[in-house]
């Protein structure tokens, strides 16, 4: 009925909310070329500190001239220009990833890289 189907839907976002809430380690997605970007691992100086990491990915993306997303946790990611500027702060949304990903037939995946820098 309408007031099962209500309840549920309202579970179903509570569990969600909880799940972005979950801590999960910072990492970078690198934008190598147009349309193609992988997963690094930030240092591990950095890696508990959102604005050590912020400083050190705007640093990754100045030092090699490629845009970088700072993935700060489920939602919130800091987009970074070439030049090392903060572009935008993006907020996860129920449409849309914020995080840059590649995507081969419908499949959505990001090749690790490895440590920045």
């Amino acid at each position: 009925d309408d007031g099962e189907l209500r309840r549920r839907a309202e579970q179903d976002w509570r569990e969600y909310q909880a799940w972005l809430d979950e801590p999960v380690p910072m990492y970078l997605v690198v934008r190598m070329i147009a349309g193609f970007y992988g997963e690094a691992r930030l240092p591990a100086e950095v890696a508990d500190d959102p604005r050590a990491a912020e400083e050190y990915a705007c640093w990754i993306a100045r030092k090699y001239r490629c845009k970088v997303c700072l993935v700060v946790s489920r939602k919130l990611s800091v987009f970074i220009e070439k030049d090392g500027q903060v572009s935008d702060r993006s907020r996860t949304s129920t449409r849309e990833p914020n995080v840059p990903y590649m995507q081969i037939k419908g499949r959505k995946f990001l090749p690790r890289l490895g440590e920045a820098g």
